[in-house]
């Protein structure tokens, strides 16, 4: 773990999870996918590219791709990557190491958590079922990608998940993996624990987090000491 910041911590009173590349490892399987869609429809995806759709929504993914390669059919190449995805989930999709045990915990504990994740809610849904995490995940606190008017970067997914959990996003910790979402999180006034997944963290992203953690086993171990529940 590493502690960025220097002041002491407000009482964590609420956690905000986002999904992809943080609770479940999807990222790497959603990248391949998304590059060989483009390839088979004769569109050069890469790595950098593919990165920069991390924690927006499917709107802020279109807008990417249009920038991109002007003309392209999106909906055409979602719908692909999509199919690709499906089955490539189904086969492999797993829960991050620690997610099970940090859930559990916040459960048991009674320190209230929701989801805040760019992706569909029925996307989510389906994820979290497929990785053994839907049922700490009832539908009131499950804020997705169709609830917030402006995708990460921009707060609103945060805020709205903070409100659900009637807990100031100052008593809030966002756990999140994506450049977007550390930032997102930072705007909406939470404190932020980066994750690093496919992007690392960096220097430039000092003034985004508070903390930097290896793993969801490290968060656990961070929370116990800085959980206050209401």
């Amino acid at each position: 773990m590493i502690w960025i910041r220097t002041a002491p911590f407000p009482p964590v009173r609420g956690v905000l999870f986002d999904m992809d590349g943080l609770l479940i490892d999807s990222e790497r399987i959603a990248q391949r996918c998304c590059i060989q869609a483009g390839r088979d429809l004769g569109f050069p995806i890469d790595q950098t590219l593919s990165r920069r759709f991390l924690g927006v929504t499917r709107s802020g993914c279109v807008q990417i791709l249009h920038d991109a390669f002007p003309g392209i059919d999106a909906e055409s190449l979602f719908r692909h990557s999509r199919e690709l995805v499906k089955v490539q989930f189904e086969k492999s999709l797993t829960a991050k190491p620690g997610a099970l045990a940090l859930l559990t915990y916040l459960r048991d504990a009674h320190v209230p958590f929701a989801l805040a994740s760019s992706s569909s809610r029925e996307r989510a849904e389906n994820c979290l079922r497929l990785t053994g995490l839907l049922d700490f995940f009832p539908e009131s606190i499950q804020v997705t990608g169709e609830k917030a008017v402006h995708s990460k970067p921009a707060p609103d997914l945060f805020l709205q998940a903070a409100a659900c959990l009637n807990v100031p996003c100052e008593n809030c910790l966002v756990l999140e993996d994506s450049v977007n979402g550390v930032t997102a999180g930072r705007a909406a006034g939470c404190m932020v624990c980066m994750v690093p997944d496919l992007i690392p963290y960096t220097a430039a992203l000092r003034t985004q987090c508070d903390l930097v953690a290896r793993d969801l086993e490290d968060v656990l171990t961070c929370l116990k000491e800085m959980i206050q529940p209401l």
